[in-house]
C-alpha cells in the first residue's frame, strides 16, 4: 500500500473542491446575497459601541474571542474555530448535499425576515448577542433560499454548532458554577 504524499491529499482536495464548486447551482445568487448580509453586519451590526468600540459585529465577534477579554468569565476563545467545525461538516457531508434535488425555495425570505427582525431586535436593544444568533439565522435562511427546504433540513445539525460561537461571558458562569460545585 502506498502512501499519498502531502501534495497529493492537496491536488485530490483541489479536484474534489472544483468538482463540488461547479455542479453547485445558484451560487452566485447565493455568493451576492451572502456578501450583502455580511456587509450589514459589518456596517450595522453593534449598536453598543461601548467596550469594544466599533459598529461592526464581527469586529465585535473577534474582540469577545480573544482570551481573557473579559476576566472572570468563561474562556470564549473557541468560538472563533466553530465555523472552520461547520465547514468541515459540510465538506463530510457534501455528497449527501450534492445529490439532493437543489432549487430556489421562496419560504426561506420568510426565514430571511424573521433573522433581520431577530438582528433588529438585538441591535435595538443593544445586545450583540442576539445580533449574532440573526446572524447565523440569516446565512442559514440563505441556504434555504438558494438550494431549498431539503438542503435546510440535511444540513441543520451541522448549523445548529454555530450556536456554539455565541461568546456567553458572565452569562457561562452561572451555567458552569453548579457543574463545577458537583465536581
Amino acid at each position: 500500500m502506498e502512501q499519498q504524499s502531502g501534495n497529493g491529499i492537496l491536488e485530490e482536495f483541489r479536484i474534489d473542491f472544483m468538482e463540488c464548486w461547479h455542479r453547485m447551482p445558484n451560487k452566485g445568487f447565493f455568493l451576492i446575497l451572502l456578501v450583502a448580509w455580511l456587509a450589514l453586519f459589518q456596517f450595522l451590526g453593534n449598536s453598543t459601541l461601548g467596550y469594544i468600540h466599533t459598529p461592526s459585529l464581527l469586529q465585535w465577534m473577534h474582540a469577545a474571542y480573544q482570551p481573557g477579554h473579559d476576566p472572570g468569565a468563561n474562556d470564549d476563545s473557541y468560538g472563533r474555530w466553530i465555523p472552520f467545525i461547520v465547514l468541515g461538516l459540510f465538506w463530510w457531508k457534501r455528497k449527501q448535499l450534492m445529490a439532493l434535488p437543489v432549487r430556489t425555495w421562496a419560504p426561506g425570505l420568510v426565514l430571511l425576515g424573521l433573522a433581520l427582525l431577530l438582528h433588529i431586535v438585538g441591535y435595538m436593544g443593544q445586545q450583540p448577542k442576539i445580533s449574532i444568533m440573526a446572524l447565523f439565522a440569516g446565512v442559514y435562511a440563505l441556504m434555504g433560499l438558494a438550494w431549498g427546504r431539503q438542503w435546510l433540513r440535511e444540513s441543520f445539525f451541522p448549523f445548529l454548532l454555530v450556536a456554539f460561537c455565541v461568546p456567553l461571558g458572565w452569562a457561562g458562569v452561572s451555567l458552569t458554577f453548579p457543574l463545577r460545585m458537583l465536581v
